[in-house]
């Protein structure tokens, strides 16, 4: 593995130094760590293992990280399996194809009931639902370097696009938003809070740190 890449930092080390590993991630990237931060980590699962960054379908295996910071400095991470990519290669919701949200740094915001579970509207940091997306044209569940040119060339973007309950427990049932295991989704509505919000920084694992 790469150390230019990030990765899943040993769990043996201090509390403190994997904090401080995942929050310079965050920076590396624009977002800012205060209260409650999530980092997704695209192509990469909680067990450090790899897959292309593009596709987008297949299992939970991107990872989720929740950093909490309490005012007293307390610090507490949780490393999560989910998928910051879609779940399905088609849908008629999406006749354009089905999206892929774009690397950047969001807010969250509580979002009501979906999928029996509380959810969270993403949005940029403007307050906008309107979220810079690639989208899956040809349907065949990946990203390809063309699809990705045509939609930063036209502007594309994705709204509606939420952090919710994934409903299978193997892949989600997704067209764009952000979805983990009922059973672990059920562990970040206990972390967060069903009113709280968020900030979120998305990562693409597999480029190097800048």
């Amino acid at each position: 593995m790469t150390r230019d890449l990030p990765h899943i930092p040993p769990r043996d080390l201090p509390v403190s130094e994997r904090f401080a590993y995942y929050k310079a991630q965050v920076e590396a990237h624009g977002g800012t760590v205060g209260g409650t931060t999530i980092l997704g980590l695209r192509g990469l699962a909680p067990d450090g293992a790899r897959h292309d960054s593009n596709e987008n379908v297949g299992p939970y295996n991107d990872t989720f990280v929740v950093l909490k910071q309490t005012p007293e400095g307390e610090q507490r991470i949780f490393e999560l399996r989910g998928s910051t990519h879609a779940g399905q290669r088609s849908s008629s919701l999406s006749p354009g194809g089905v999206a892929q949200i774009r690397p950047g740094n969001f807010q969250c915001v509580p979002n009501g009931p979906h999928n029996d579970m509380p959810s969270w509207h993403i949005r940029t940091l403007d307050d906008s639902g309107n979220i810079p997306a690639w989208r899956d044209i040809d349907k065949n569940g990946y990203i390809s370097p063309a699809e990705k040119r045509k939609a930063e060339s036209n502007g594309v973007f994705a709204t509606q696009i939420l952090f919710h309950n994934g409903v299978s427990n193997d892949h989600g049932h997704s067209i764009g938003c952000q979805t983990l295991p009922p059973r672990t989704m059920t562990q970040l509505i206990d972390l967060l809070g069903r009113d709280q919000s968020f900030t979120y920084t998305l990562i693409d694992a597999n480029r190097p740190t800048p």
